[in-house]
């Protein structure tokens, strides 16, 4: 029978990465650093043995470690993730501060295309007060979402943003934050490889030719909601380093007040912000 500290030293060994094979072990058994030394010389299972080897293998196969154990750590939490919805990137902490810096005591934000939820959810860790609602394309990313949001109070639907079904959704909000598709087509060759492999495109691609495709409509549509119904309404992207002015200059050009681009801790720009009455 394999021991812990055996499948350990193998798991570093194959994956060329201790840091990998502590964490992987830690996570599956739900141990700290210090239990799983302290384990080290108990036998596997051998259902244990089977399925933690079947994980290093995943990971030898290029599959991203959050996919492996099935959650990703962001802004303090764990949250479920599956090759349904994107891994959380570091900059999409700094929205959610942006986001978390309005002076409003009470109201509502809606997050265009959730994905895993960790937007809507980080919003409502900060402000527990404000109602957040999710909203995404993708029955798959609803259902991480929910798993996600359910505990936490953050409510998810069904719809699509460049065909909305329920053309009154923005209607009774007061923030709208989004994190669209963006990577353009053409940008492929530049992306690693676990990324391409398994990550969901439809949650990071646009056309070469329609890098704003996203922006544009989300936009509008707050402007549409707004010439109909009145009321500030405030609107935060997270944007494709390549297109911050183009961003901001049709966020203007619809109407838009204090729009702003904000880099990330890369120096990238990364966030726009704009306000709509």
């Amino acid at each position: 029978m394999t021991k812990i500290a055996e499948i350990k030293r193998e798991a570093a060994t194959t994956l060329n990465s201790v840091e990998v094979a502590q964490y992987l072990l830690e996570d599956y058994f739900n141990w700290t650093s210090i239990e799983l030394m302290m384990e080290g010389q108990r036998e596997l299972t051998l259902k244990e043995e089977k399925e933690l080897r079947e994980m290093i293998g995943r990971l030898e196969n290029g599959e991203p470690l959050q996919y492996v154990t099935g959650r990703a750590f962001f802004r303090g939490e764990y949250y479920r993730v599956t090759d349904a919805v994107l891994i959380p990137r570091p900059e999409t902490s700094e929205l959610v501060d942006w986001v978390l810096e309005e002076k409003m005591e009470r109201g509502k934000v809606l997050d265009i295309g959730t994905g895993s939820g960790i937007i809507a959810c980080s919003i409502k860790e900060g402000r527990a007060e404000w109602e957040v609602v999710g909203v995404d394309v993708s029955e798959r990313a609803l259902a991480v979402a929910r798993e996600n949001g359910d505990e936490r109070g953050v409510r998810f639907v069904l719809d699509d943003i460049l065909n909305l079904k329920n053309d009154r959704i923005l209607d009774d909000v007061d923030i709208v934050v989004s994190n669209p598709p963006y990577v353009l087509e053409r940008e492929r060759v530049e992306m690693e490889r676990h990324v391409l492999d398994y990550e969901p495109h439809l949650a990071l691609f646009v056309p070469n030719d329609d890098a704003l495709r996203f922006y544009k409509k989300i936009a509008e549509l707050l402007k549409d909601s707004v010439e109909r119904v009145g009321k500030r309404r405030v609107l935060f992207f997270e944007i494709n380093e390549a297109f911050g002015e183009e961003t901001m200059e049709m966020m203007r050009g619809l109407g838009y007040i204090d729009v702003e681009c904000r880099k990330d801790a890369f120096g990238k720009d990364r966030m726009v912000r704009g306000v709509i009455f």
